[in-house]
Order: C-alpha cells, then sequence, then structure tokens
C-alpha cells in the first residue's frame, strides 16, 4: 500500500510483491522464494539473486559467499532498497495498545546498513535518505514514491539519475537546517558489469535500484 509508510503485512511475492511477480512469472522466468541462510543455496542452479526491501541482516559469511558467486560464479544480483533515515525512523514511533509502550520502528522501508554491508565488497552503498518525485527515463516518467539515493558506486558503472527529487525526510522532521528540502542529479539507478575479461562469457551484472514507485 503506498499509503502505508511501514510494512505492516511485510514483504512477500504473495502479497504486496504480487504484481511483480506475476509479471516475472509471466515473462517465463522461474522463481524460487529465500527461506534459509544464502550459504545453504547452490548458485550455479540460478541465473540471479533478487535482494528486494530486505529488513534482515547479512552474516559475513553470507556476504563472502555472495561476493563469490557474483565474481566467480558469474551470477547476477538485483538490489532494490526504499528509503531509510535515522531520523524518520525516529518520528514514526508510535504507541503500541498491546504492549502498552511507544515503539520505533528497527528500520526503515529496506534495511539499508544491511544492503549496504553485503554490497560493500563490490563497491556499491546506499544513502541515508527518503526522497520521492518522478525519474524520467526515456519518454516516459516513473512516479518514485519511498526512495533512497546511490551514494557510492565503482568508476566504469552507469547510472541514472533523477533531476530532481523532494526530501522527504526534511519534510518529515523539519529540520531543515539539516536537511535540504530538495535533492538535485540525484543518482537512483545504477548498473554494474562484473567480469574477469572482455569476452568473458561468465560475466555478472548487478542491476542497483533505490526507487521504490
Amino acid at each position: 500500500d503506498a499509503d502505508e509508510v511501514l510494512d505492516w503485512a511485510g514483504d512477500h511475492v504473495h502479497s504486496n510483491f504480487r504484481h511483480a511477480y506475476a509479471a516475472l512469472l509471466g515473462a517465463g522466468y522461474f522463481i524460487d522464494v529465500l527461506s534459509c541462510s544464502w550459504l545453504t543455496v547452490d548458485a550455479s542452479a540460478y541465473a540471479a539473486l533478487l535482494i528486494v526491501d530486505p529488513e534482515r541482516d547479512f552474516a559475513p559469511d553470507e556476504i563472502s559467499k555472495l561476493f563469490d558467486d557474483v565474481v566467480i560464479r558469474g551470477m547476477s544480483v538485483v538490489v532494490l532498497a526504499e528509503w531509510y533515515n535515522v531520523r524518520v525512523r525516529r518520528k514514526l514511533a508510535f504507541y503500541d495498545e498491546n504492549s502498552g509502550a511507544w515503539l520505533t520502528p528497527p528500520t526503515g522501508g529496506a534495511n539499508v546498513p544491511a544492503i549496504n554491508s553485503a554490497l560493500a565488497p563490490f563497491g556499491v552503498g546506499f544513502a541515508d535518505a527518503a526522497l520521492s518525485g518522478e525519474l524520467p527515463i526515456g519518454e516516459h516518467r516513473v512516479p518514485v514514491q519511498s526512495a533512497t539515493a546511490i551514494d557510492t558506486f565503482p568508476e566504469g558503472g552507469y547510472l541514472l539519475r533523477a533531476p530532481v527529487l523532494t526530501n522527504d525526510a526534511a519534510q518529515m522532521t523539519s529540520i531543515l537546517k539539516l536537511l535540504h528540502a530538495r535533492r538535485y542529479n540525484v543518482p537512483l539507478l545504477g548498473l554494474l558489469q562484473l567480469s574477469r575479461s572482455p569476452k568473458d562469457v561468465h560475466s555478472s551484472t548487478l542491476p542497483i535500484g533505490g526507487g521504490a514507485g
């Protein structure tokens, strides 16, 4: 639900990701839903790993295996993040009638610190941001309702930038002296090609996105 900042029902292919899931199945892709540690997965059986708005942390040995699966085994990784901002999380504290206590969301729309840990070996990282607006792609304008920006990206990769996005963190926390109300030329989508040589047939791709439409 685009009107809900917090994912009360959780992210799953049979709930709020069902339309994307159906579209991928309709395009002929086979999809497995990971319900265990990445250490137990044989990456050679898959062409790509989709990491979409994750909330849990990645263990160090999972990060190491992920890097080897991409660089050595040629598996591609698609990463889609969402907003993350410490000040906004604190602003979204709510009263829980069951426990009789005020609770603060443990993460944002996605666990960006965990994603950054997993992507650090590739030189990729997301920012601490909560952005909205539009992303022009060719003749189309894609709405961005809840996003973070790409903060670090290796040379040689491709970045698609949004001309201007609204900094929702500034509006929600009312600290305009610390956070500008607008962000210009924001890197929102990235594509990184990894290969051991120009003729390497086992090259991997890392599409990186900081936006949720």
